[in-house]
């Protein structure tokens, strides 16, 4: 892995606004491993802070103008504004600045690369592509936007020949990366404080498959309605792969599903289309199986089948390559258990994915005849603000629902959008508590909770911290 058309002075490093970021973080590390000099800045101290600065990078915990002093460029992430004080000195000194996806994309641009794009379930396909290439003897380096639980980091350095990235679309900005397969998971309603509407995400979407068609593959999914109206426009395009469950057009379709104490069941019917294009002359595969539940894990799978096969994959040694998938941190992970009540952690934020994580607890609990318990920590006051309505629908599937602060990610308050406020709201569809902080969070928990229960922690900030602190705090208590 190179830079690209950067033309750097070896002797300087390059410095990145942001580091501590779970995308950021992940290019200083394998910047790192290239022998390239890299530092940063952060505004305060984190898992991934503390991982960088045990590799030797420097990382400042304040954004000061003398830390970029004696850099040959600066990298901001996405949530780095112009007017951020490094941002501004940097242009006084006339040292370069780029964004992430720049960067990664200067990164990216001798290799073989996959890119995974799409509002939800992104990550969890990033890791279940990189697994299953590597279950294949593919030696594919992986930029992931999670800890991937079996080589726990969110990146791995292995061959320059062959990448699996996920493309961050928050901003726009996966659209530079240079991409061979694409991967698109789902278009929804996010990130409207950068596009301002759904048909703006949509449009660029469309932009960036008809850039995608120019290599390699194009893989959508058929069941998210929104890709489904674009999807008809590709239909008799060969390069243009599109998968599902409960669309019947879809080129490659998960069927006969059966959920098991062990995992999710099923076969896959290939279209004539799908079986010429990953030269799979059979119109069923049979007998495959995930370790995890839920629909979207079924159609993450699907994405990744659909790459593994198209790379050469056997299907012999395909129900194999998805069980070699471990996972990544935060998706459905359990904390741990206290007497019988199982704490799980989360990063569900958005809507619909709310929705999903609390029908697998659903599922779950019915198993141990238990309640549902959500501990939700809004993230983002324009999120919240722009999906207020969306969010108080999305709790259907709890028992009882705890609020927390909103985490702000640097934004400033919303007159009118708190956390208080949406409990009252929510409190005609569902049992509401607003809590701020953790002795009240612990308190409520042990009020409403009893042996069977299921206790979902869900948010993008610092719920997951909180979360295992209150665990801690349980298993004292117990003994």
């Amino acid at each position: 892995m190179n830079l690209g058309h950067l033309k750097l002075d070896c002797q300087k490093p390059i410095h990145i606004v942001g580091i501590g970021g779970i995308g950021m973080s992940g290019l200083a590390k394998l910047l790192h491993q290239d022998n390239i000099k890299v530092q940063g800045s952060d505004l305060s101290e984190n898992f991934q802070v503390t991982e960088l600065r045990k590799l030797g990078i420097k990382v400042f915990t304040n954004h000061n103008a003398e830390n970029i002093w004696d850099c040959s460029l600066v990298a901001k992430s996405s949530a780095i504004k112009n007017d951020n004080i490094e941002i501004k000195e940097a242009k006084n000194k006339a040292i370069p600045v780029i964004s992430r996806a720049e960067l990664l994309s200067n990164m990216l641009s001798s290799g073989y690369n996959i890119c995974i794009t799409g509002a939800h379930g992104k990550t969890s396909t990033t890791c279940l592509v990189y697994s299953m290439l590597k279950a294949v003897n593919f030696d594919p380096t992986v930029i992931c936007g999670g800890i991937i639980n079996s080589i726990n980091s969110n990146v791995f350095k292995g061959s320059d020949a062959i990448n699996v990235v996920e493309a961050d679309e928050s901003d726009g900005t996966f659209m530079v990366l240079p991409t061979n397969i694409s991967v698109i998971t789902n278009i929804d309603n996010e990130h409207l404080d950068y596009y301002g509407s759904l048909q703006n995400i949509i449009n660029v979407y469309k932009l960036f498959i008809d850039k995608s068609l120019l290599k390699d593959l194009v893989i959508v999914c058929d069941d998210c309605e929104n890709l489904k109206v674009i999807n008809k426009n590709y239909i008799h395009n060969s390069k243009y792969i599109s998968y599902g469950i409960d669309s019947a057009s879809s080129d490659l379709r998960a069927i006969n599903l059966q959920t098991t104490s062990e995992g999710i069941k099923f076969d896959i019917a290939l279209s004539e289309k799908c079986q010429k294009t990953l030269s799979q002359y059979t119109s069923q595969i049979k007998g495959l199986m995930i370790k995890n539940y839920g629909k979207h894990n079924v159609l993450n799978a699907l994405a990744g089948i659909i790459v593994y096969l198209f790379k050469g994959g056997k299907i012999e040694a395909l129900h194999n390559a998805l069980q070699f998938n471990e996972g990544v941190q935060r998706r459905f992970s359990v904390i741990g258990k206290v007497n019988d009540i199982t704490l799980i952690d989360d990063y569900a934020h958005h809507p619909n994915e709310i929705k999903t994580t609390l029908n697998m607890a659903k599922e779950h609990s019915s198993r141990s005849k238990g309640k549902v318990i959500a501990v939700f920590q809004p993230h983002r006051y324009s999120r919240f603000n722009e999906l207020y309505q969306q969010f108080l629908s999305s709790f259907k599937q709890t028992d009882s629902l705890i609020v927390l602060d909103i985490y702000s990610a640097g934004e400033n308050p919303i007159n009118n959008i708190t956390s208080e406020t949406f409990a009252q709201d929510i409190k005609s569809n569902i049992a509401a508590f607003y809590c701020k902080d953790k002795i009240e969070i612990k308190n409520k928990i042990n009020e409403l909770s009893s042996p069977g229960d299921y206790i979902i922690f869900m948010g993008a900030g610092n719920v997951s911290n909180i979360a295992k602190e209150i665990f801690n705090d349980m298993n004292l208590s117990k003994s």
